[in-house]
């Protein structure tokens, strides 16, 4: 083996190497796909939670405990988590514009030319 195969080799095993840690095309795929899912529940949590909320308040209305301090912490709450969905909102359209504009990201079996 020469010189020059054997510093190949070399890069190829080594962990540490800017070859070796290179993630495939296939790998930005999962990496990608894995994030926009993990986003996807974390914004069903909280719209699951800004409908529990809204059902507490309106059970609060409806009693008249409108001054109670259960209210108001509910409805700063609320404002938060509407506050974090909307982000969250937008972190998967940013997701899912780069998925769409990268090609490399559209199919895990692309292939470069």
């Amino acid at each position: 083996m020469d010189s020059e195969s054997l510093l190949d080799q070399d890069m190829i095993s080594s962990a540490c190497s800017s070859r070796a840690s290179t993630p495939t095309h296939h790998e930005d795929f999962h990496v990608s796909c894995k994030r926009k899912r993990g986003i996807e529940r974390e914004l069903k949590t909280y719209t699951d939670s800004i409908d529990h909320c809204q059902v507490l308040i309106r059970n609060l209305e409806r009693q008249g405990l409108v001054n109670h301090p259960i209210y108001s912490n509910q409805c700063a709450m609320i404002q938060v988590l509407m506050k974090q969905r909307e982000l969250l909102t937008a972190n998967r359209s940013i997701a899912s514009t780069h998925q769409s504009t990268n090609p490399r990201s559209r199919s895990p079996l692309h292939l470069p030319a």
